[in-house]
């Protein structure tokens, strides 16, 4: 048995852009610190999302706003690999759970996935729930 064969039921590789920095990135999130990390910057961004709501001129760098869906960056990766904590109250992202459960070798070929593919002008490929309306995302 070798030493990734725990992660690999939970962790997605990506057959079109298998990245190294990505796939540690995801297998690290088992570590009690970047899970702490994760909900500490989850409570900066629902803290976030409260101010940009009651101000409309509040303006903030790491916070991309697109059609009601709010990305609030939480690292910047290599190139153009970043991942960000997501509010979508539309559903959007919930939808695009579905389709990669339903369809986990192509879905990034699938037409009903392409909107939600490229959010934020980058590919999405990778998406967890954290809570209510609050996703974790990674992009390319």
């Amino acid at each position: 048995m070798d030493i990734w064969s725990n992660y690999l039921d939970n962790v997605f590789v990506n057959k079109y852009n298998s990245s190294l920095f990505v796939f540690c990135k995801i297998q690290k999130q088992n570590n009690i610190d970047d899970k702490i990390a994760l909900k500490i910057e989850l409570y900066k961004a629902k803290n976030m999302l409260e101010k940009i709501i009651e101000n409309n001129n509040f303006k903030t760098k790491n916070v991309s706003i697109y059609n009601g869906l709010y990305a609030f960056t939480y690292y910047s990766g290599v190139v153009d690999n970043w991942a960000a904590i997501i509010y979508d109250g539309s559903g959007l992202l919930e939808d695009g759970i579905i389709i990669i459960n339903n369809n986990k070798e192509n879905y990034l070929k699938l037409e009903e996935y392409s909107e939600i593919k490229n959010l934020f002008g980058g590919n999405l490929y990778f998406i967890k729930k954290l809570e209510r309306n609050w996703y974790l995302c990674y992009f390319t």
